[in-house]
């Protein structure tokens, strides 16, 4: 029994653990280079913190390697085994013992769904984040190497594949909230109708 349960919780234990390590580089990150370019005068070094930032995409990269299965799992399996579970709960196929069983099953997929989805669209804004502070700087101030990693750096966090991703299906942002939510909503009508 004991066994089983960890089965159960190591996969979102080992998401959520690299989901903040991430985010903690990612906050630092920025507030390394807000602090860099307020009080930097004449050396703004974009290509450091260009290939910083890089290296933290690559960590996450890394990290959504090893956490992909359980990615897939949540959204693949968990979606149409939360609908399967709210079907038969609401004809009443199950017993009374199964019943609970099957609310636990229940809260758990939606437990989890929330967590990744809320977790992994907070991460993908966090990433994004330094484009804000890049797009004030004045280009009149920079050299014309300095643009070209300036450019390259914008270009990079324009891209919007920063983040969390399922099989590179789709990205883990806010999108991903309203998509989540519109298809359980989709597929709950079409089970309460037949």
């Amino acid at each position: 029994m004991h066994r089983s349960l960890l089965y159960l919780w190591a996969p979102p234990i080992l998401y959520s653990f690299l989901w903040f390590v991430l985010l903690i580089e990612m906050k630092r990150f920025h507030f390394d280079l807000a602090k860099h370019f307020v009080k930097a005068s004449g050396d703004k070094d974009y290509e450091y913190f260009r290939m910083r930032h890089a290296a933290i995409c690559n960590l996450m990269d890394d990290a959504n390697a090893v956490v992909g299965h359980f990615l897939f799992a949540t959204y693949g399996v968990g979606i149409p085994v939360l609908l399967i579970a709210l079907r038969s709960l609401i004809y009443g196929e199950l017993s009374s013992t199964f019943t609970y069983v099957v609310m636990y099953i229940m809260v758990h997929y939606c437990a989890t769904l929330v967590m990744v989805t809320l977790s992994g669209a907070v991460l993908a804004k966090q990433a994004l984040r330094p484009a804000q502070i890049l797009y004030e700087i004045s280009i009149d101030s920079v050299s014309d190497r300095e643009f070209r990693s300036l450019s390259m750096f914008l270009s990079r966090l324009q891209g919007g594949s920063i983040g969390f991703h399922v099989y590179g299906l789709f990205n883990i942002d806010n999108s991903t909230i309203l998509m989540v939510l519109g298809t359980v909503v989709t597929y709950a009508v079409v089970i309460l109708q037949f």
